[in-house]
């Protein structure tokens, strides 16, 4: 059961940074594995991890980061609503 509720938790910012997203027009699918969001904006999906300021990736998280480089694929680590902004409109001006 303890580890159900590992699964469960989630970072105490996301539902700000989610609705900021969403009121930028993101599509927004809540998943666990391998991160905890996809996000749709202008025709692209690109996963993104929700952090706190302070708080890391696990092992997993890492190395899907690394493979999201490897294949030269988007991965958003998102801490604040600076990144949402700068995560989005890096995409609306592409």
């Amino acid at each position: 059961m303890r580890r159900a509720a590992h699964l469960c938790r989630r970072d105490v910012n996301e539902p700000e940074l989610v609705k900021l997203a969403r009121a930028l027009g993101a599509q927004m699918e809540r998943i666990h594995e391998p991160c905890d969001w996809l996000c749709g904006y202008r025709g692209l999906w690109t996963p993104v991890e929700v952090k706190t300021e302070d708080g890391t990736l696990t092992d997993g998280q890492e190395k899907f980061r690394e493979r999201c480089v490897t294949y030269r694929t988007p991965f958003w680590v998102w801490r604040g609503e600076s990144d949402v902004l700068r995560c989005l409109m890096a995409r609306r001006s592409a």
